[in-house]
């Protein structure tokens, strides 16, 4: 098997995982679709994606996700012809020839609840699940629209500087990371980032991506420390589905289970849980 590691990926390189995800996808029911690009990763010239080729025919993947420097995330999988052969063994091989190198600390290998054949492979090898991640879906009619403090203000260019120190203070993020997430958002036609501000006061942040023309993601929310407990993320909450739910009918969101307050805040405002993926930990240094 040929290995070509990769920054980014051609259309073609994203028509060929797709495939193969498919393939995968339709013996166990499976969803958690792997983000076919590195837009989200905090070093662009890293790279995050590892193809595995017989011939000119792609049979195995594994796509890396890294926001910080600590931590890289890998989702991947193999054609169902060339299951139990090593394939997706010799990609994370390659792969971590590449990350032990940087000063990441550990690897996590998602794998969806009812992932039998993944769930053996990571079992054998990396059996400490580190998280968990839920994603929740919340439909239009099952959401009750009301009254609360402040307003959501569209993050634009009068009022960017205001985003970028949320993400510095709160995210801990640089200078110059924050000035490359915050214009990188006002270019994406398909995603929006929002201020919660109550009078002059600049609380938090929360952004929005489009998933296709009924559905809208939600992601990114964060209230500055010394508000929090203030029933200000609710607030937030609120504002941004009343504004997705005159586009969209459904709103999805994904929380981790090291974050209990979110995840509180999300089941008492309606969302409900419809996928799990564990994340199994490899230490790397």
């Amino acid at each position: 098997m040929h290995i070509y590691p990769c920054t980014t990926l051609s259309e073609e390189q994203k028509t060929q995982i797709t495939g193969v995800q498919q393939l995968c996808f339709a013996e166990e029911a499976l969803e958690n679709e792997a983000f076919l690009s590195n837009e989200l990763n905090y070093d662009k010239q890293v790279p995050c994606f590892f193809l595995g080729y017989e011939g000119n025919e792609l049979v195995s993947y594994l796509c890396a996700f890294f926001p910080d420097s600590h931590e890289v995330e890998f989702n991947g999988g193999t054609h169902p012809a060339y299951q139990c052969q090593g394939r997706f063994s010799a990609l994370v091989r390659e792969a971590l020839t590449v990350y032990r190198q940087l000063a990441f600390e550990q690897a996590l290998f998602q794998c969806e609840r009812n992932a039998e054949k993944a769930h053996t492979y990571l079992q054998s090898r990396y059996p400490q699940i580190a998280r968990s991640e839920y994603v929740m879906v919340l439909k239009k009619q099952n959401w009750q629209a009301m009254d609360c403090p402040g307003v959501l203000e569209e993050i634009s260019h009068a009022n960017r500087n205001h985003a970028k120190a949320i993400l510095i203070s709160e995210m801990g993020m640089s200078e110059q990371a924050s000035t490359e997430e915050v214009d990188f958002l006002l270019s994406q036609s398909g995603r929006k980032g929002f201020l919660y501000r109550i009078g002059d006061q600049y609380l938090g942040m929360v952004n929005s991506r489009e998933e296709n023309p009924e559905q809208a993601m939600i992601h990114g929310v964060v209230i500055r420390k010394p508000h929090r407990g203030q029933g200000h993320g609710r607030n937030l909450l609120t504002h941004i589905l009343g504004r997705l739910f005159t586009t969209y009918r459904i709103v999805t969101l994904e929380v981790d289970s090291e974050n209990p307050p979110a995840l509180h805040l999300y089941r008492t405002s309606g969302f409900s849980v419809v996928n799990q993926v564990d994340y199994h930990r490899l230490i790397l240094r």
